[in-house]
């Protein structure tokens, strides 16, 4: 039997599937070219119509990638997390795009797995080159796996426009993931370069590729063997699950046979070793290609069936021809599938991949400071001894001091006790003084004592928080009186109860007393908030004043149609002119501004429209200003009305002030501002209380025009910095915008409220709880439905909160913060938790509590 096919170089088989494939290297002139054949089964349509005495296929051309142009996504998301350590020129895994040009005059090598052909090959430039096909079955054609991307902007990760969500909750794409484009033609993975920077320099081939299974679940470990450079190299990968391989550390998890315990192991993501070959002291040079493969070890064992062979292990065999025989190596296979050791190996960090968790923005915002009403009992230890006594004889004697007694009083035998500051006095000393029984030493103490005792409770009991709701009484007027700690309450104060259940249900009775009797149920904690204390926890972003900002760079205009509202928290660190929000229209003369002057709060609109007032827009020009329509009076008040309105405001035009508060804000604490306008009435508020109020029947919202944007900071629309004069110097938070007039009402009532981002009318809802790095930008997230999310410039950072020692009765001490937000991890991966704190002058934070102990302990 002849197969014809010129000029062919090299050739290599396998069995996949049931299917016989032979791949053939074809020389076509400068060119390098493959060539492949299935053997027929006889059930294919090519069998059925031209069925030929060898059984195999005709030679096929094998199709590899040729496209024009790179995938932009895949590139930039590579130069982020598949490059070295500050070198982004070398990477560990890389795309190739245009890669059907670059095959070397070398044997190929073919691995069928995971249902795929993988055929490896050697580039031109002596790199290592991998593509996966599918085998159809019925037409015996070696298809290139399809790769899901965005239809209309055809890459992998970047969508033509982002998507939203919509106000009914779910996620809306312009751009959806799909195999083909939108003309239809498919969309086909790339080749993989492996390891550029670690297998470069292959000659004739001389490389061996088998991948090994792992006891985990459809995880397996790629082992490739190449002689480099006179030395067998061997790099293994894990099997990955975006990429063919995974080169980031994990953790294997396996269980100890003796405990039964969970072991997690830290395994390489690329596992790299090179070798020589030898046979004695003589080194072996390898002269052709090399050969692995997988084997198991088994042994014969009796079963109900008889002998059988059962398998004790998988091992792998590397065969490689050299100049003086066949040099053959055999390596263990563990169970995470790496190879054994030939000698100590070296780790090198290549490429540091963080985890980034993301907490809630208001994970300060919600630490609870817990103290101790009732603290167990505690004392200092004066010394410790051998005891003596026949019921404790041979046990550790604990001395304690005389003012401890009477909470060595309240310790009962059986309690357990809890030693702290206590150490060993090993080491070389000179005996200051000797008797007859003992001898002084000078010693180092902890804490200046030789230690410190405390009962350890069953249960952590008297815990309380500030605002911890106690109980409740019906008053005979109607009224509800709530009995909680540390309230902290005024009369005429706001509260918000959180927490509170009711308690239907039916419970067997515990106690019984005169009045009162207790149930066999747990008291539920819950909360008396109080709103103005809660100010003081409200954090935002803080804004140095040289060149902070955030910008929203809407993609499509905002329509404000029915009127608007905007709302910001502020916290300013001065009362000079600065910016604070301005909304950017498509039309840069009709910007509106908030803005904050010698201590007022303004809000002005940047140019006017020329438009002239109408007779009946005149005429409520003047019923809003009566000192006008006083003045203004005869056939010809209307025309002076309009008049003068153009005058008005040309003249608000060049003093940019259209509202001022006549109340000044202070510097250094939260101010709410909102400023709302609907209905020809602009209202500024200062904490859900009207400020000031102007008729502006000129402020018109041409909502089919206009596009708006928000800018917190002094950032302008396109993101370049404006007059450094102008940066805000401080804190914002909570920045809202609405498509609707609010009314003071429902501001007042919402201002201290989290919205669910789902309201009517929110057209967008900036926390600003944080700055979140994403694809090389600062991201700062609109919380709405319309996921506006903003970018941030400069170096504005959210603000901390102040931890207080006791509670706000100044008497409790608190003995822990805690906060009860849950985030996601994944099983076996490693997340590292830090945070940046400062503490007062007299507090040091490797010895907070005169005791030696630190501020924070994990």
């Amino acid at each position: 039997m002849l197969l014809e096919l010129a000029n062919t170089r090299h050739v290599n088989t396998l069995s996949h599937e049931g299917k016989l494939l032979m791949v053939v290297t074809v020389k076509d002139g400068e060119a390098v070219k493959l060539y492949y054949s299935v053997k027929q089964d006889g059930f294919e349509d090519s069998a059925l119509q031209n069925p030929n005495s060898s059984g195999w296929e005709g030679f096929k051309l094998l199709e590899l990638p040729n496209e024009s142009t790179a995938d932009q996504s895949v590139v930039k998301k590579e130069t982020d997390e598949l490059t070295y350590k500050g070198d982004t020129t070398k990477y560990l895994l890389r795309s190739e795009y245009k890669s059907a040009g670059l095959t070397a005059d070398a044997p190929v090598q073919l691995v069928s797995h995971d249902g795929h052909v993988y055929i490896f090959r050697q580039s031109t430039d002596g790199k290592l080159l991998v593509d996966r096909f599918v085998l159809d079955g019925m037409t015996n054609i070696l298809n290139r796996k399809l790769e899901v991307r965005f239809k209309r902007s055809k890459q992998r990760y970047t969508p033509s426009e982002p998507a939203k969500i919509s106000s009914g909750g779910q996620m809306e794409s312009f751009d959806s993931l799909d195999f083909r484009d939108m003309q239809g033609n498919s969309f086909y993975e790339p080749t993989t370069v492996i390891c550029p920077e670690i297998l470069t320099g292959l000659t004739n081939g001389n490389f061996a590729v088998v991948v090994m299974p792992t006891n985990e679940k459809d995880v397996y470990r790629w082992h490739i063997f190449a002689y480099i450079n006179s030395k067998v190299t061997l790099v293994t990968l894990r099997s990955g699950d975006e990429w063919i391989f995974d080169v980031s550390d994990y953790w294997f998890r396996s269980l100890d046979e003796d405990t039964d315990q969970a072991i997690y192991d830290s395994i390489p993501g690329i596992i790299k070793r090179e070798f020589e070959l030898k046979s004695g002291n003589t080194i072996l040079v390898p002269n052709n290609g090399l050969a692995v493969t997988k084997f198991d070890v088994q042994h014969e064992q009796q079963t109900q069936n008889g002998m059988q062979l059962v398998r004790d292990a998988t091992k792998l065999l590397l065969a490689v021809p050299t100049n003086q025989g066949i040099a053959a190596l055999n390596f263990a296979v563990a169970a995470n599938g790496t190879l054994a050791q030939l000698a100590e190996l070296t780790e090198t960090s290549l490429r540091d991949q963080s985890r980034i968790i993301l907490l809630p923005l208001t994970i300060l915002d919600n630490i609870r400071a817990i103290g101790a009403t009732n603290p167990p009992p505690s004392g200092t230890i004066t010394g410790m001894s051998r005891s003596s006594s026949d019921d404790s004889a041979d046990r550790v004697q604990v001395q304690t001091a005389a003012a401890d007694v009477g909470n060595l009083g309240k310790l009962a035998i059986g309690d357990t006790v809890s030693l702290s500051h206590t150490t060993s006095y090993d080491g070389l000393y000179t005996v200051r003084a000797a008797g007859g029984d003992g001898f002084t030493i000078q010693a180092e103490f902890k804490a200046g004592e030789v230690g410190n005792w405390e009962k350890v409770e069953d249960e952590a009991t008297g815990l309380v928080f500030d605002g911890m709701l106690t109980g409740y009484t019906k008053n005979a007027d109607g009224t509800l009186t709530v009995k909680a700690v540390n309230h902290g309450l005024a009369a005429g104060d706001m509260v918000q109860i959180v927490g509170s259940p009711d308690y239907d249900g039916e419970y067997p009775v515990i106690e019984k007393g005169p009045n009162s009797f207790a149930i066999q149920r747990m008291w539920v904690k819950s909360e008396a908030v109080n709103i103005n204390l809660e100010s003081r926890k409200r954090r935002g972003l803080v804004f140095d004043g040289v060149q902070d900002g955030v910008a929203v760079p809407f993609q499509e205009p905002v329509k404000l149609s029915g009127g608007f509202t905007f709302e910001v928290w502020v916290k300013s660190n001065s009362t000079s002119n600065q910016t604070l929000l301005t909304l950017i229209s498509e039309n840069p003369s009709a910007s509106y501004t908030l803005d904050l002057g010698s201590g007022n709060i303004g809000f002005s609109q940047r140019g006017y429209s020329s438009e002239r007032l109408s007779d009946v827009q005149a005429q409520q020009y003047l019923d809003d200003f009566s000192d006008l329509k006083d003045a203004f009076t005869g056939n010809n008040k209307l025309q002076r009305a309009k008049d003068h309105y153009e005058s008005y405001r040309n003249v608000e035009t060049q003093r940019h002030a259209a509202l001022k508060a006549a109340i000044p804000v202070s510097v250094g604490g939260w101010v709410h501002v909102a400023v709302s306008y609907g209905k020809n009435l602009l209202t500024l508020y200062l904490n859900g209380v009207q400020a000031c109020r102007i008729s502006s029947p000129g402020l018109k919202l041409n909502a089919s025009a206009l596009s708006i944007a928000v800018k917190v900071g002094s950032i302008s629309k396109d993101g370049k910095a404006s007059n450094s004069s102008q940066f805000y110097q401080g804190q914002l938070s909570d920045v809202r915008l609405w498509n609707i007039t609010r009314s003071a009402d429902e501001i007042k009532d919402a201002m201290h409220l989290q919205l669910t981002g789902r309201e009517t009318g929110l057209a967008g809802y900036w926390k600003l709880g944080g700055v979140a790095p994403e694809e090389g930008q600062l991201r700062v997230f609109d919380f709405s439905a319309n996921a506006l999310h903003a970018l941030a410039f400069g170096a504005p950072y959210a603000g901390g909160i102040v931890l207080q020692r006791k509670l706000r009765d100044n008497i409790t001490d608190v003995v822990k913060f805690s906060n009860d937000d849950l985030f996601t991890v994944t099983e076996g991966a490693i997340y590292v938790e830090s945070f940046e704190f400062k503490t007062n002058a007299d507090v040091d934070p490797n010895n907070a509590d005169g005791q030696s102990d630190k501020l924070f302990v994990p």
